[in-house]
């Protein structure tokens, strides 16, 4: 598993072919992403404006999430948008 911190109330972690977001304070989840891959992501990152986080699979795909997105993430991370993937 891979963890990045997000801003200063986040936490992201890989999860198998996934991703979940923790708010630090109340450990609590807010976000879970159980398939976002076909292989397990090996690495995620937040981009620097921290509205987005980008993860890194062994299926040979980045996928950017939140703005720009097929998915939405909570709020704090949010734009309201579609998908975007990429090959390696």
């Amino acid at each position: 598993n891979h963890l990045s911190l997000v801003g200063q109330n986040f936490i992201a972690s890989a999860v198998g072919t996934g991703f979940k977001v923790f708010h630090i304070h109340s450990g609590s989840c807010v976000f879970e992403c159980k398939n976002g891959h076909q292989g397990l992501v090996n690495s995620l990152v937040p981009l620097y404006d921290e509205s987005r986080i980008v993860t890194c699979s062994l299926d040979g795909h980045i996928r950017i999430w939140g703005s720009s997105s097929h998915t939405s993430l909570p709020p704090v991370f949010r734009n309201d948008s579609k998908g975007s993937t990429r090959n390696q």
